[in-house]
């Protein structure tokens, strides 16, 4: 299997992190080993940093190339700096998830390849037998013209109805990215509040609120598992609640949790690709093959 370049630069920042370079040195030393794919967004992360700007906004081209997984990196580096967490484990933990998702565009690409390719030799026949019997003819009447476009319609349609049933691969998921964060930081020995309020700051745009109504209620007094519920954060409360119950170690418990969200949503994938081939065979037949009539006989039957 061909290697993400954004999961190679990745392990090799991992590892010049590893080797006890700075987080700024590594940064400026990350371009030499990249793939060349990626190295001009690294480059410029790079000069950025020689020329003195501030690290997010140094990573900010990260975030504009890589979207989701540049952003996790910008949040992550100030996470991991803001509570002593163990940056060099969360940049190959994303560069694991950066290879896992390339995984899923490159299934969702070959569950829609072969009802793509009949999709194209449907309406490209057709448009062979139309130029044939024009060049036969001598051209196409108006009455073979309607029914020509027609079938363009409807293969245009068909064609987009396949693009839309084609599987799209999620996205890491927003609770799992916070959850490893919060548990490189609980390793490092921050504070479960010093945790949260990195979380509630740099963590993923859609759960910083509910961990920073979690952080406010436990400054006021509530219990972990009290706090993670009334904060809409259920699954949190369940494993803080066994963690001090149970004697299981709290950073552990995240990590399996973080493990079972991106198994579920996997599985959901997974589910959905078998599914699309079946799918496929309505836009064929109500779209694509009448299209091919159209295109390809219509002006044939309406000679004789």
């Amino acid at each position: 299997m061909k290697e993400d370049p954004r999961a190679v630069a990745l392990r090799g920042l991992a590892s010049l992190l590893r080797s006890g370079v700075s987080p700024m040195a590594a940064l400026q030393r990350w371009p030499r080993d990249v793939p060349s794919e990626v190295r001009p967004e690294v480059q410029t992360v790079a000069v950025r940093i020689a020329t003195g700007f501030p690290l997010m906004e140094a990573l900010a081209s990260i975030e504009r190339s890589w979207g989701d997984e540049g952003r996790t990196l910008a949040t992550s580096f100030g996470s991991c700096l803001r509570t002593g967490g163990d940056l060099a484990a969360t940049v190959d933990d994303l560069a694991t998830s950066v290879q896992a998702s390339g995984g899923r565009a490159r299934n969702a690409r070959a569950a829609a390849a072969g009802a793509r390719l009949s999709g194209r030799v449907i309406l490209g026949l057709p448009v062979m037998l139309l130029l044939l019997s024009g060049a036969i003819r001598g051209g196409v009447d108006i009455a073979s013209m309607g029914a020509v476009s027609l079938g363009a319609v409807l293969g245009g349609l068909g064609s987009f109805w396949i693009a839309r049933l084609t599987p799209r691969p999620p996205s890491d998921d927003g609770l799992a990215l916070a959850v490893d964060g919060m548990s490189r930081s609980l390793s490092a020995g921050a504070s479960l509040i010093e945790t949260l309020a990195a979380a509630a700051i740099e963590g993923p745009s859609e759960s910083q609120p509910r961990f920073e109504r979690a952080r406010d209620l436990m400054v006021l007094g509530l219990e972990p598992r009290r706090a993670f519920e009334r904060a809409g954060l259920p699954e949190l409360a369940d494993r803080f609640g066994d963690a001090i119950e149970l004697g299981v170690p709290l950073s552990d418990s995240l990590r399996s949790l973080a493990r079972v969200r991106r198994a579920e949503a996997a599985s959901d994938f997974e589910a959905r690709l078998r599914r699309a081939p079946v799918m496929m065979a309505i836009p064929l037949s109500l779209c694509l093959l009448p299209s091919f009539f159209l295109i390809g006989f219509a002006p044939l039957l309406d000679s004789l």
